[in-house]
């Protein structure tokens, strides 16, 4: 299966309900994380299922993605892939629509990585690695 990458480009202003979601997004993520990992995706997994009524079109998944990473800007703690790709799994759910988390690994050094896809469309990501990402978890 080939898969696109996307590079976010820069997005018209989120509005206040856009942010405000965004934040309460990141914030339930960041809370969701506190928790095993196999339950924290077992919850986005979740709530994905039941408020993700419809697949994000990569433009929507695009806009999602974008506004997490903004509001990232002014969350007080420490915000990585795995963190974002929760983020925009929970904001585009609550907008009704469905994007894929997915769990990644590199080898040869060992490194983890996180993102999100739509329709075969990695969101987010710029093409500029080195090693092929193998993916170990998508629901």
């Amino acid at each position: 299966m080939t898969m696109t990458m996307t590079e976010t480009p820069v997005p018209l202003a989120p509005t206040t309900l856009e942010r405000a979601v965004a934040h309460l997004s990141l914030w339930t993520g960041t809370l969701l994380l506190t928790l095993p990992l196999r339950h924290t995706l077992r919850c986005a997994a979740g709530v994905r299922r039941v408020l993700g009524r419809r697949g994000a079109t990569v433009r929507q998944a695009e806009r999602h993605h974008a506004t997490i990473r903004l509001a990232a800007r002014r969350h007080p703690s420490r915000i990585a892939c795995l963190e974002t790709a929760i983020a925009t799994t929970l904001i585009a759910a609550l907008h009704g629509r469905r994007v894929t988390l997915v769990l990644g690994a590199r080898f040869d050094p060992t490194e983890l990585h996180a993102w999100i896809e739509t329709n075969g469309t990695i969101i987010g990501e710029t093409n500029e690695h080195d090693r092929e990402l193998h993916r170990v978890y998508a629901p």
